[in-house]
């Protein structure tokens, strides 16, 4: 059995903490660090979107948030600096019409929906930063882009 990780003295879980996102990235793993500047860096790429750094009580603590001008509800995506593994979260709102077409998801992407916690009319979907898929995320990330056109 793998023992968990101690993250008490990490950047990460300090409310306080007068910190940015390269002092929470040099907390992970070489590989998961490069695979969150990825991932951010394909997010940020989104037209009329913006992300902040910021504190998001548990479980997610400190959080980069991406939104765009315009979007109702929770952030679009949020994307977490864990130091036992960074995670990616795009909620998903249940009806409306920000609500993805389910049925043109790829199975991996409905899998992950289907076991998802669902709060305040979300569903709340993460995946490893190391197994973020543009591609395959793309109905989701487009369902809740306002400049998308849904």
């Amino acid at each position: 059995m793998e023992e968990e990780q101690d993250i008490s003295k990490t950047i990460w879980v300090d409310v306080f903490a007068d910190t940015d996102l390269e002092a929470l990235l040099a907390e992970l793993e070489p590989e998961d660090a490069a695979s969150f500047r990825a991932v951010d860096e394909t997010l940020s790429a989104r037209p009329g979107w913006s992300s902040t750094l910021s504190w998001q009580g548990l479980p997610w603590r400190w959080a980069v948030v991406h939104t765009a001008k315009g979007t109702e509800g929770p952030g679009l995506v949020y994307h977490v600096p864990d130091p036992r593994g960074s995670r990616v979260c795009i909620p998903v709102p249940v009806a409306g019409n920000r609500t993805p077409p389910f049925g043109e998801l790829t199975k991996p992407v409905r899998k992950v929906l289907e076991h998802a916690a669902i709060v305040a009319g979300y569903i709340w979907p993460e995946w490893p930063s190391t197994e973020f898929d543009a591609v395959a995320l793309a109905g989701l990330l487009d369902a809740r882009d306002p400049a998308a056109g849904s």
